[in-house]
């Protein structure tokens, strides 16, 4: 998540007419008003960026936790409301 973060930053600091996003999940939206992905991507990624803030407070120590959290974001991209 963090590189698509940082490819989309990258991205908006080469375009002299898009002002800086306040937070990661903006940029994606930026970069979706700009026409350079769709409003749909653009609202996943937010999402998922969201959910990797709340997931990311979680310690996982061992491969299952790992596992656990990759399935928990997994499911959530998938159904639910997040970021």
């Amino acid at each position: 998540m963090q590189l698509s973060v940082d490819i989309a930053l990258y991205w908006i600091a080469e375009q002299p007419d898009i002002k800086a996003p306040a937070t990661m999940g903006e940029s994606f939206e930026s970069m979706a008003e700009a026409g350079a992905i769709s409003t749909e991507l653009a609202e996943r990624l937010r999402k998922a960026v969201g959910f990797r803030n709340l997931a990311g407070d979680q310690p996982t120590s061992n491969v299952a936790g790992a596992r656990t959290a990759k399935a928990t974001v997994r499911f959530a991209l998938l159904t639910g409301p997040y970021g």
